[in-house]
């Protein structure tokens, strides 16, 4: 069913650890919590421990399957392995660092789950640098 591949890609791409995490979702607006969504079909097919279960199927699809789960971290949690890897506690600090060692380090964050464009975001460092290192 289609709207189990849209509810499970927020998991599958790292995005949330739940179905009912992810807060762009409709997930549960079907199970109750009806807002915006039109759940009557659905609901008229599945009742809400159907869905649940449907919703939960692990399909044998690998669409957006990885080798490993990686999860987003929170820019404080990015910060402080951040902190951790570079030993610099400001962007200002990281950005007096040699250049070699700014791309050793961004490697490391990259490596530590962080997107581009956080580390760019939080370093306080061009993308585009961030993108070649």
């Amino acid at each position: 069913m289609v709207l189990r591949y849209i509810h499970q890609t927020p998991v599958k791409a790292g995005l949330s650890r739940e179905l009912a995490e992810y807060p762009w979702s409709s997930y549960n607006e079907y199970l109750g919590k009806q807002r915006i969504v039109d759940t009557e079909l659905v609901s008229g097919l599945l009742d809400k421990d159907d869905f649940k279960a449907h919703n939960n199927y692990e399909a044998s699809g690998k669409a957006m399957e990885n080798e490993e789960r990686r999860f987003l971290l929170s820019d404080k949690e990015a910060k402080e392995k951040m902190i951790a890897l570079s030993g610099c506690n400001s962007a200002s600090m990281f950005q007096k660092l040699d250049s070699s060692e700014i791309r050793r380090h961004i490697c490391k964050f990259k490596d530590a789950g962080m997107s581009i464009r956080q580390i760019s975001r939080l370093a306080g460092i061009s993308k585009g640098v961030v993108e070649r290192s």
